[in-house]
Formats: structure tokens, sequence, C-alpha cells
């Protein structure tokens, strides 16, 4: 029962939830982010606390968007071993790209100059 119509409105409506996901994403950051400010003013709350809670909320995001994604290639390539396996190469591709462009970054004495 898998016909080319039923597969093309299964990635189209994929497609939506993802696409609606980023949208939901950014706009609570668009109302979280202004408000930063007024809660580290409200609370006394120093800026180094507050970049550590910054880097907290973002590393919670990627993690459940990352399983949101790792689980949607999954599936689109099958679901089951072979599906989790292309995943994880992506994740592990991203990760290495990633830590080549960390490698780039200017350390602090050198920021500092």
């Amino acid at each position: 029962m898998n016909t080319p119509q039923s597969k093309t409105t299964t990635n189209r409506s994929l497609l939506t939830v993802l696409f609606l996901g980023v949208l939901m994403g950014a706009l609570d950051i668009a109302i979280i982010g202004p408000a930063l400010p007024a809660i580290q003013t409200a609370f006394a709350v120093d800026e180094r606390a507050a970049a550590q809670g910054v880097i907290t909320i973002a590393a919670g995001v990627g993690q459940l968007v990352s399983g949101a994604l790792i689980g949607a290639v999954a599936a689109s390539q099958g679901g089951g071993t072979s599906g989790y396996t292309v995943s994880y190469l992506f994740v592990g591709v991203v990760a290495v790209g990633l830590i080549f462009l960390a490698l780039g970054l200017q350390g602090k004495g050198e920021a500092v100059k």
C-alpha cells in the first residue's frame, strides 16, 4: 500500500512538522531573548551566570532538535540499523567539521591583544 502519492504526502507531512518545529524554536528564542536582560536585572544575576544559563538552554534545545533529526533521517532511510547508521555517520561528519572550526578560534590571549 505504499504508493508514490502516499510517500509524497508522508514526505510533505514530515517536512511540515520539521518546519513547524524550527519555527516554534525561533519564536521561543524571539520571546525569551529580549526578556533575558530584564530577568538578569530583576534577580541580580551577574553576566557569567546568565551566560552559563543561556549555554545550558542552548545545549538542551540542541539535544532535543538533534534527537528529532536523527530519528527523522533514520526513518527516511528505512529505519532499523541502516537508517541509524546513516544518521550517526552524518552526525559524525558534522562533529568533525565543528572540531576543525573550533580549532580555528582565537585563544584567550590572542583575543585580548
